[in-house]
């Protein structure tokens, strides 16, 4: 398959929120090399309030883009609980998690929803911070991701045509409930008390 552009091999990623690949094939394709509605598709991070109290508090626009299933992974070292909810200009929205402590895995706390037609696409996250994110010199520790956003789309691309073309016969595609659909949008966030990044790749 060499003619497809992929390559091969061990990496650190992507991590897909629900897990991470070990190993696996890539082709880099630029965000502007992609087509319209597939940029349409993606998800967003956006951070809206930063505020730094007792217990520091971040608020995040969470935008699933045209996904009806998302997974959501949050960093346990840093958040000590959250909620989630539908956004409401009249007062608070709908409560889809209540505030909770977090309880995670090897340092994540995961989220997989799967919803209809008519379930919102734009929620509202805030995120607790925990005591053991502030530094000894009274500043927020802001290294590695707060956030990692996964979003499913059941659409075949041209290109994974391409390759699924060229496999051999007794191949067969394969996924569990949390595995990804054929294309997936993931999304990234950093906070620091300076601003938010927020990075984004399609695989």
């Amino acid at each position: 398959m060499n003619d497809t552009g992929l390559f091969c091999g061990e990496s650190d990623g992507p991590d897909f929120a629900s897990y991470v690949v070990r190993y696996g094939c890539r082709k880099k394709v630029p965000l502007e090399n992609l087509e319209n509605d597939l940029l349409a598709s993606l998800p967003s991070l956006e951070v809206i309030r930063d505020d730094e109290l007792q217990i520091r508090q971040t608020t995040v626009n969470l935008s699933t883009g045209a996904s009806y299933r998302w997974a959501l992974a949050i960093n346990t070292d840093k958040i000590q609980s959250f909620k989630l909810e539908t956004p409401s200009e009249a007062g608070p929205g709908e409560l889809l998690v209540p505030q909770a402590n977090t309880t995670g895995v090897n340092g994540w706390h995961k989220i997989q929803y799967s919803s209809n037609s008519t379930d919102p696409h734009e929620l509202v996250l805030t995120l607790y911070w925990s005591n053991n994110s502030i530094s000894p010199d009274g500043g927020n520790k802001s290294d590695g991701k707060l956030l990692s956003l996964r979003t499913d789309a059941n659409i075949v691309t041209g290109a994974t045509t391409a390759v699924l073309e060229k496999l051999p016969p007794w191949c067969v595609n394969f996924g569990k409930s949390f595995a990804p659909y054929y294309l997936a949008y993931l999304a990234e966030l950093e906070v620091q008390f300076s601003g938010a990044t927020v990075k984004h790749t399609v695989a």
